[in-house]
């Protein structure tokens, strides 16, 4: 009967810095549409083998590619904690049921009824990566399979969307969903150029090796920015050689991915007693 202006939801082993939640809020309800903080998470500090390249994959995702998105004047994604609502917006939602990332679904719905998700570049929330290697891949699979059931059930709708009313939030969104996991597309990316380079050499011409070339250079490029720009302090440059042990101890995730589809059951991250 008496509604708040604004719903917050913040993870309970997240931290923010005092007077941040306010500011989160007051966005919202100037804009009148979903806010999302910028939503970081540090490496343990038990340490873990690759706990450095996890959070700087994490940060790309997170940071990096929605300040780009914000910077354009597109909307965002929302990514699960530290995200803010006006209390009608949250109110009329549509149900996400049980999807393993309904933050992402839900943000995509939400741009689809006209209320884009908007970064707040200035509020900073942080959690911890798990400690262990199992609770980390434990973690990361169930992200990065329900990232990839949205890059194949969602972002043509919102493509579709984009293209009926012209709109280029949505369109922004579409493409951004397209974008598979840093170490999937580091993987896939790589795999054309061995096979594009095999059908050059059978071909007799550069044509195909030298497209995927191409593309390999930008990526290789894009993720050099990225580690400048917000990955320094997270991997040295010494570490980055485990980049692609990162991408092979990931091989079994996306393996079960194409086996059996997505993982269907939410699992709780296992935490240190302090987080």
């Amino acid at each position: 009967s008496d509604p708040p202006d604004v719903i917050v939801i913040m993870d309970a082993d997240c931290r923010v810095e005092a007077g941040t939640l306010r500011a989160l809020a007051a966005v919202a309800a100037e804009n009148d549409r979903p806010v999302q903080a910028v939503y970081l998470l540090h490496p343990p500090s038990s340490g873990g083998s690759f706990s450095g390249v996890s959070a700087f994959a994490f940060a790309v995702r997170n940071l990096v590619r929605p300040r780009g998105l914000a910077r354009l004047g597109m909307p965002c994604q929302l990514t699960g904690t530290g995200m803010a609502f006006p209390w009608q917006v949250f109110r009329d939602a549509p149900p996400t049921h049980s999807f393993l990332v309904e933050d992402l679904l839900l943000g995509h719905e939400l741009a689809l009824l006209g209320r884009a998700p908007l970064l707040a570049e200035h509020v900073r929330v942080t959690g911890e990566l798990p400690s262990g290697d199992a609770s980390s891949l434990k973690q990361r699979r169930r992200w990065e399979h329900g990232e990839l059931s949205v890059l194949l059930q969602t972002a043509p709708r919102l493509l579709l969307g984009g293209l009926k009313r012209l709109d280029p939030g949505l369109f922004a969104l579409a493409f951004d969903a397209a974008v598979p996991p840093l170490a999937l597309l580091v993987l896939l990316q790589g795999s054309s150029l061995i096979a594009l380079g095999a059908l050059s050499f059978w071909l007799g011409t550069p044509l195909p090796v030298a497209v995927a070339a191409a593309g390999t250079s930008v990526l290789a490029l894009g993720v050099g920015v990225a580690w400048w720009q917000a990955g320094r302090s997270l991997v040295p440059l010494r570490e980055l050689v485990r980049i692609p042990l990162y991408i092979l101890w990931k091989l079994p995730l996306y393996a079960t991915f194409l086996r059996r589809g997505a993982h269907g059951e939410w699992e709780r991250t296992d935490r240190t007693p302090n987080a």
